[in-house]
């Protein structure tokens, strides 16, 4: 009998590691790229410096025009074009999701304003595609669906203003992933038809897109395709480029993140199963910094993101000459007026993340702080949430703790530590419209305990930390940092 077993044992075994030699080599390649290390595939950086790949960021119009309320410029009176360029920054995808002048809600830039911004990225060979995106006070605007009224936008952003004049702009960015139907299809149609007549030359593309599944998650939010070829193919009878948007990059699958230049790979093959011979571009692609959550509901680190900019840059170097224009990283500089979870400048332009050094090792050959890629990635990440009530968490030194609450939106909350010594707090406690979780992010930056506590407001109107306040928490908890 025991002769049996060891039989049966050794059999067993057997088939569990065929098993496993099948699910390498004949898995599909969505599931081979959590597989392969990333020192395999990353070549190490030998001065690539190849000037007509594009290496760029998607970056806000109001942060880099000297008079918008938003310009930001560092201690060494660099603004973001400036530090750009040091890095060898080629190209800005230029977005207009906040506004420069508070009381200005057309959405617009005059001529002159931007000639000031594109002449200066000029000088530096930065080039421009601009994103045609509104931020004022039509509601009609923001619909999923398309109208003529959107044609009309496009020509007083693009045309009227003079911005097509601009031989400083590459290409105009039509939408931002826009959702893909018929009507819609046709109105962007329109929109390029109109800027072709006037600027026969200029490039036009439509930075990602998506279709709707009909369904909802459990928030209630939509849930999209994107980038899906059959409707992808629709837009390339008038487009000069594809403008795709590449993200999880930090979706692990068995606890494994997936290889950043096998995932990039990955999405420009489907592109290339219906582009024919247009170049494509990576409009968007991101990894998460740790000092927020992302609108994906991702933390990341900051060797994450340095290892993704790396795995992304060296494929899109590795297939320049197969009609891969470049990519550009979302994003420069965060947003809003706090961190943001994708961004690699902050601290008004002070603070340089080491993605920003992958950026300028890629496109300059060099880079101010020498590193060996991959970055090993010691940072614990750490979630906490409502069944973490009355729990201790124990973190090691510079983690990552993430915070996120699903309290109702309609209600006003304030967040409490018994002692600031142990954890700094790099996002402010939010809500965020697009996880639908009030959160916030500590990293544990000292040894010790605290007790985090969270009460809900007397009044939804007060916004402030010490607003009055229930006396029994709706949440609590203990962090130990060791």
């Amino acid at each position: 009998m025991k002769i049996f077993c060891i039989i049966l044992f050794i059999f067993l075994s057997f088939l569990f590691f065929i098993s496993l030699i099948l699910l390498v080599f004949f898995a599909d390649a969505k599931l081979r790229e959590y597989v392969i290390p990333l020192q395999e595939i990353v070549s190490p950086l030998a001065g690539n410096q190849h000037n007509s790949v594009f290496y760029g960021v998607n970056v806000e119009m109001s942060q880099i025009l000297p008079s918008s309320s938003k310009y930001v410029v560092n201690s060494q009176k660099q603004d973001l074009i400036d530090i750009a360029h040091h890095l060898g920054i080629n190209m800005f995808r230029v977005t207009n999701e906040t506004r420069s002048f508070p009381n200005d809600s057309s959405g617009l830039y005059t001529k002159d304003e931007w000639n000031m911004v594109l002449d200066k990225m000029k000088k530096y060979n930065i080039k421009a595609i601009v994103l045609v995106e509104y931020n004022g006070n039509d509601n009609s605007l923001y619909l999923p669906t398309l109208t003529a009224k959107y044609v009309q936008f496009v020509k007083d952003y693009v045309i009227n203003s003079g911005l097509g004049n601009n031989k400083n702009v590459y290409a105009i960015d039509l939408a931002n992933e826009p959702i893909l139907n018929a009507n819609n299809i046709d109105i962007i149609r329109q929109a390029a038809k109109s800027i072709k007549s006037a600027f026969p030359k200029l490039f036009v593309t439509v930075g990602g897109w998506r279709t709707d599944t009909l369904t909802k998650d459990s928030n209630g939010n939509e849930l999209y395709t994107w980038n899906d070829p059959s409707y992808g193919k629709l837009l390339g009878s008038f487009l000069d480029f594809y403008s795709v948007h590449i993200y999880d990059y930090d979706k692990q699958m068995l606890g494994i993140y997936p290889n950043p230049y096998q995932h990039t790979l990955n999405a420009i093959n489907t592109i290339r199963s219906f582009s024919g011979n247009k170049p494509i571009l990576i409009g968007e692609f991101g990894e998460g910094n740790g000092e927020a959550f992302t609108d994906q509901n991702t933390l990341g680190t900051p060797s994450l993101q340095a290892n993704v900019y790396a795995g992304v840059f060296q494929a899109v170097s590795d297939l320049h000459s197969d009609n891969i224009l470049g990519a550009l990283a979302y994003q420069l500089y965060p947003r809003q007026s706090y961190n943001d979870g994708w961004s690699f400048i902050e601290n008004n332009g002070n603070t340089i993340f080491p993605a920003g050094y992958v950026i300028q090792q890629y496109a300059t050959g060099t880079a101010d702080i020498p590193f060996h890629l991959p970055l090993s990635n010691t940072t614990q990440t750490y979630r906490m949430t409502l069944s973490s009530i009355g729990q201790l968490k124990t973190v090691a030194i510079r983690g990552i703790i993430g915070l996120q609450l699903g309290l109702s939106s309609g209600n006003m909350y304030t967040l409490q530590l018994d002692s600031r010594n142990y954890l700094e707090q790099t996002e402010p406690f939010r809500f965020d419209k697009d996880t639908n979780y009030w959160e916030t992010v500590f990293h544990a930056m000292n040894q010790g305990e605290t007790e985090v506590q969270v009460f809900k407001n007397f009044s939804s109107s007060c916004k402030a930390n010490n607003c009055p306040h229930e006396d029994t928490p709706v949440f609590h908890a203990a962090i130990l940092v060791e």
